[in-house]
């Protein structure tokens, strides 16, 4: 292994590699090297067969550090927050994965791969009690569509609430009343027993007739006589047997 490395070692001198123009293989795992600004150094030359630094150290580019990540454990809440939005929607790992990637939820290329963008965009997190919330829940994590809010407000911008004063129409005498909860549609026992009772017009599957049947019933295949309903499983047996996947929904 050791003497792989040591060849193509051997092989990198007098070549032009980014900035650097190798000179001369030094011991000890290094290879001397001149910057395009005149700086001449050594360099570990694993970096250098990994195309890694190819630039003297005043050449290369200045990271800005934030200081919000300075260790695992001591990561600030405006970091805690950025890792958890990117963590929702691009790790299908995640627990609540389903609830942000799953549904399409995406964050911009601005925040993605850049902390100091966030923090630029949006400031440092308040406090504990405040995170990070979507102004449209429909939208992706973007400038513009974020802001830092309260569990409060983030349930009051996420679930219209229902209002149980409002008064609600009755599907069968239309009359106001006031509903228990939002799947109250009938202002009583009588105008419920109606509608389970109220009957449409249908075509029968098999026979075309035209007949009555229970709205409730609605929903099935219909038909107008037990003849028709046996016609029918004959007309769609499968050697013998009942094709299920024809018959699904007809009792």
């Amino acid at each position: 292994m050791f003497g792989h490395i040591r060849c193509k070692a051997f092989s990198l001198l007098n070549t032009q590699l980014g900035d650097l123009f190798v000179c001369a293989y030094l011991p000890n795992q290094y290879l001397l090297a001149t910057c395009k600004c005149g700086n001449v150094s050594k360099y570990n030359r694993r970096n250098i067969i990994k195309r890694k630094n190819l630039c003297c150290a005043n050449c290369a580019p200045k990271q800005i550090k934030h200081g919000h990540a300075s260790t695992p454990n001591k990561t600030s809440l405006t970091y805690n927050s950025w890792t958890g939005m990117k963590s929702r929607c691009n790790n299908p790992a995640h627990p609540q994965f389903k609830y942000w990637g799953g549904k399409g939820v995406t964050v911009c290329e601005r925040w993605n791969d850049n902390f100091n963008n966030f923090l630029l965009d949006m400031g440092e997190r308040p406090s504990r009690e405040m995170t990070l919330d979507r102004i449209n829940g429909a939208g992706n994590y973007e400038p513009g569509n974020c802001r830092w809010a309260t569990k409060k407000e983030q349930r009051d911008n996420t679930c219209e609430r229902y209002d149980s004063k409002k008064p609600k129409d009755c599907l069968i005498c239309h009359t106001l009343f006031v509903g228990k909860d939002k799947r109250s549609k009938f202002c009583g026992l009588k105008c419920s027993s109606i509608s389970q009772n109220t009957k449409v017009q249908k075509s029968c599957t098999t026979c075309k007739k035209e007949f009555f049947i229970k709205k409730s019933r609605e929903n099935r295949k219909p038909y107008c006589s037990k003849e028709c309903y046996y016609t029918y499983l004959r007309e769609h047996q499968t050697n013998g047997w009942i094709n299920h996947e024809e018959t699904s929904g007809i009792l």
